[in-house]
């Protein structure tokens, strides 16, 4: 983790960051670091948080990310098999392509529904 406080000062067991970091997740880890330290009785936090990533290029991966899903989606749905489907999206790992490719919940409840028909017909 890149958390780049640039001062720390001390006073009468008070504690003041001060720096940028590039997520909240690191400011609030500097933080969490410091006010569990003996002595500490506060923390004042002049951490600000400047981005490095456009919001345009979080935005297209986001949108890739939900293009991949829907892909894998739809393959799954027209009955194309793991190892292709792996292949098509390009993993390397059967677990991902069964993440990117889960079963949609209308398709869950329809097999339930065929399972609890079939044990309720007589034999």
């Amino acid at each position: 983790m890149d958390v780049l406080v640039a001062q720390v000062r001390a006073e009468n067991g008070w504690i003041t960051l001060s720096g940028e970091v590039e997520w909240d997740y690191q400011r609030q880890s500097a933080k969490d670091a410091v006010r569990s330290l003996l002595g500490v009785v506060g923390v004042s936090d002049d951490i600000s948080v400047k981005p490095q990533a456009s919001m345009s290029a979080v935005k297209s991966e986001i949108e890739a990310a939900l293009k991949r899903r829907t892909f894998g989606r739809r393959l799954r749905a027209v009955g194309v098999s793991l190892e292709d489907r792996q292949d098509l999206l390009g993993h390397k790992s059967g677990r991902m392509t069964t993440h990117y490719s889960a079963a949609e919940v209308g398709n869950l409840w329809a097999a339930v529904n065929r399972i609890a028909t079939l044990r309720e017909s007589p034999e």
